[in-house]
């Protein structure tokens, strides 16, 4: 589960580290933004990422966060 690793490291074969993946995931299930509005609000948080990089968290997490609220 994304939630339950390390709050400081990259899930195995990631970049970025967990929270960051975490929130643009959640930002784009949570306020139905496309991959390119995600890619354009990270930087405001110091975060360069292009969009497919997104649409590929949102593939590889999307089952976890699904899990999470479920339960």
């Amino acid at each position: 589960m994304i939630a339950s690793r390390s709050a400081s490291s990259a899930p195995a074969g990631y970049r970025f580290p967990q929270e960051v993946i975490a929130v643009a995931v959640r930002w784009y299930l949570r306020y139905g933004l496309s991959y390119r509005d995600v890619e354009e609000l990270l930087p405001e948080r110091g975060i360069e990422v292009d969009h497919v990089t997104v649409y590929r968290w949102v593939q590889a997490f999307t089952c976890e966060f699904i899990h999470e609220l479920l339960g």
